[in-house]
């Protein structure tokens, strides 16, 4: 699975949500893994708007890396939230 394809269908459903709290997501480019697409998609989905509902700032930041060790995949979602 494409985790780029996934970051940009879970973009594209949150679109609006994204919009109007003029979210900013930074992310690198991010590898293929093995895994259900879809699957992966709701959880950046929720990883995201979880961001976004506990976020106090009026211009949320999410970065999202990733990094490949030991043949597993890493991700982290960082953002400007209150956790």
């Amino acid at each position: 699975v494409n985790l780029n394809l996934v970051l940009d269908e879970a973009k594209s459903n949150l679109k609006l949500k994204l919009k109007e709290k003029r979210v900013v997501i930074k992310n690198e480019k991010l590898p293929c893994t093995i895994g259900i697409h879809s699957q992966l998609v709701t959880v950046f989905q929720n990883l995201i708007n979880n961001s976004i509902i506990y976020c106090k700032e009026d211009h949320p930041e999410i970065t999202i890396t990733a990094k490949i060790e030991n043949q597993i995949c890493h991700l982290s979602f960082k953002d400007n939230g209150i956790g």
